[in-house]
């Protein structure tokens, strides 16, 4: 009995300098890269983490790059979503309002460019082009026929365009760029898209248009738009945070999309029957 006892009570002193231990050498830090959200390090480490360097490549990042960094992260993490749920909705499930058809007549989830309309003019210009569509056919895809058809928009490499304004706190496209989000939704990006806050904090601000919204919704999205850049908006449920290597804390990571798409696909996409 004595020796179970002193066994125990080596047992406990052991694991209670193990934590001492941790609690002076080990520290953790944020590390949006992973699913984990986190990564833990030594002490010497941390010291330098507390100082601003990315620990993976052993430097600081400049502001501008940190912030390029995290919101190219976001924008290619959410589009790996964006194209899983669409495939699954459609492929998997055959759920019809998923894309435009098969492949052959499906839009590919991804970024696009158009020299139809700029940053300035895109709400009358989509406004006119939406009442020409819908008198050639009311049954028809409004907004297929005009980005696709008529507008021609070419796949785009972002991180060659996004634009960094530390000094006016925001960030976007010198000339407009429309993201297919599959689900028959485009997303519309502009010169200012994206607010940059203290402590690398950024949230997005962009028009969503989706079939068959009118030209009523597409003037309510730009209001909402220009609110959103005006009052600099920092509601908490649309801000992210950039970790010091570059990484944003969406929650989709490679690890984890399939499953996360699959379950919003049965449940969300499907609710009602």
């Amino acid at each position: 009995m004595k020796f179970h006892k002193l066994k125990f009570k080596i047992l406990a002193a052991t694991l209670l300098f193990t934590v001492i231990l941790c609690a002076i050498f080990i520290r953790i830090i944020p590390d949006y890269s992973t699913s984990r959200g986190f990564a833990v390090v030594f002490l010497p480490d941390y010291n330098k983490y507390k100082q601003g360097y990315c620990l993976k490549e052993d430097r600081i990042l400049p502001k501008e790059e940190r912030f390029k960094r995290g919101i190219l992260d976001l924008l290619n993490r959410r589009m790996l979503f964006q194209a899983v749920v669409t495939d699954k909705c459609y492929y998997v499930y055959h759920f019809d309002n998923c894309n435009y058809g098969n492949r052959e007549s499906a839009v590919k989830v991804g970024f696009y460019e158009t020299d139809k309309f700029n940053n300035d003019d895109w709400l009358e210009v989509l406004s006119k082009e939406y009442e020409i569509e819908k008198r050639k056919n009311q049954g028809a895809w409004p907004y297929r026929s005009i980005f696709v058809d008529k507008f021609r928009m070419k796949p785009v490499n972002i991180a060659e365009r996004l634009k960094i304004n530390l000094v006016g706190r925001s960030a976007g496209f010198e000339e407009p760029i429309v993201e297919y989000g599959g689900l028959r939704e485009y997303i519309l990006y502009y010169d200012k898209s994206f607010i940059l806050y203290d402590n690398f904090e950024f949230r997005y601000a962009t028009i969503t248009i989706y079939e068959g919204d009118t030209i009523k919704d597409l003037s309510e999205g730009k209001q909402y738009y220009d609110n959103t850049i005006e009052n600099e908006s920092r509601e908490k449920n649309y801000y992210l945070k950039i970790d010091t290597c570059g990484n944003s804390d969406f929650k989709i990571y490679k690890n984890n999309v399939e499953e996360i798409a699959d379950r919003l696909v049965r449940e969300d996409l499907f609710k009602g029957g």
